[in-house]
């Protein structure tokens, strides 16, 4: 017969295991592929998540804008001109709008828990590959001008200046489109952000930074006058340092700028040390490593830089961006996943060749809060 300490004892020792199984139960239900091969990687790595075979569903159906009549094979693709697709913490999902040119528009999410791509509903907004529609009555291209609430999960799209800057909200609850005030079309594509210290979306692009508050029936303009190219400007939000970096962009000729600005939560535009190469949208790749908080640049030409707001200056680096036998990138996104401290880049290498590539730039720090699991 135990005495009544060891009967104690013993009690507080079984509650202890117990609490240990369930935590290590909870570790393994809540593992992915995705969390997996990010758990894996070293500083400086890439890794392959899908492939247009592997049963995911990130192929040439999904990412194909439209072939037309006569054509066999995907003749282009909603990754071309496109900047950053979103990362919902809660869902644990990936968002990605993009658009061909003169072609067809498609919203795609990826979904950690199953490993798998898909189709969304078609936009209400947009309506090409519909009879009667305009040539030019949707997104046009992603030209990162697509943003997320990090912490409600609400997208939000801004139409390019042909389509009237039109501005949209969609309902992560509902998946509804809701239109917001137009946005002011100063520039023919212009970088969109949210910037939770400022509760609003911030444009920027053509010189011009211009912020909209929830809520708010009117754009206010923070700044104007900047050296900044007139189309695929882009910009990248930093929640460790409270800004916002934005610039580049070229004049639709490649003729690119190095120009970078800093936007802080008082909407005080500073210019930042230019990077050594031009950028923006079909420049480059400009976006946040979560783990390190520094922004990265992934050039055309193959250059890899990074940029540390802390010590305000840039360093280039000898990274590369991955290749398929002896096919690189050539179209890309980037989405950055602060859940693992990662960056995911969509790509294509051939025409019916896609992949999606995780890097690991720095050591992973400790994810934010989540609500959901997979």
């Amino acid at each position: 017969m135990l005495l009544s300490g060891e009967s104690l004892y013993l009690g507080r020792l079984f509650s202890r295991l117990l609490a240990a199984a369930l935590i290590l139960g909870c570790s393994a239900a809540q593992a992915s592929k995705l969390s997996d091969i990010s758990a894996a990687l070293a500083p400086g790595q890439w890794a392959t998540l899908n492939t247009s075979t592997d049963g995911s569903g990130f192929n040439a159906a999904l990412l194909c804008a439209e072939l037309k009549a006569g054509e066999s094979r995907c003749g282009d693709n909603i990754l071309n001109y496109a900047g950053e697709g979103s990362w919902n913490r809660t869902t644990r999902e990936v968002h990605f709008i993009g658009s061909g040119h003169l072609r067809e528009t498609k919203h795609i999410s990826y979904t950690e828990a199953t490993n798998t791509w898909k189709l969304e509903t078609n936009p209400s907004w947009n309506c090409i590959g519909l009879a009667g529609c305009a040539q030019y009555a949707s997104i046009g291209h992603n030209f990162d001008a697509v943003t997320m609430n990090p912490a409600t999960g609400a997208l939000f799209v801004r139409l390019p200046g042909y389509a009237g800057s039109a501005l949209y909200r969609r309902d992560p609850a509902t998946k509804a489109w809701t239109a917001l005030p137009a946005a002011p079309p100063s520039a023919y594509t212009m970088a969109l952000e949210y910037f939770p210290e400022m509760q609003g979306l911030v444009l920027m692009g053509g010189g011009y930074v211009y912020l909209l508050r929830d809520g708010a029936s009117t754009w206010e303009r923070l700044a104007s006058g900047l050296t900044m190219g007139s189309y695929g400007s882009v910009a990248s939000y930093n929640p460790t340092h409270h800004v916002i970096m934005f610039g580049g962009g070229d004049n639709d000729q490649g003729v690119g700028n190095r120009s970078l600005y800093r936007l802080d939560a008082s909407g005080t535009v500073t210019p930042a040390p230019s990077p050594p190469e031009n950028f923006g949208v079909q420049l480059s790749q400009f976006v946040l490593d979560p783990a390190s908080s520094r922004h990265l640049l992934f050039t055309k030409s193959g250059g890899f830089h990074e940029y540390d707001v802390a010590e305000n200056r840039w360093r280039t680096l000898k990274t590369t961006l991955p290749t398929v036998s002896t096919r690189p990138v050539q179209w890309t996104a980037v989405v950055p996943i602060d859940t693992y401290g990662v960056v995911l880049l969509l790509a294509q290498h051939d025409f019916n060749d896609f992949r999606v590539h995780v890097y690991r730039h720095a050591a992973s720090r400790k994810a934010p809060a989540q609500t959901a699991s997979p």
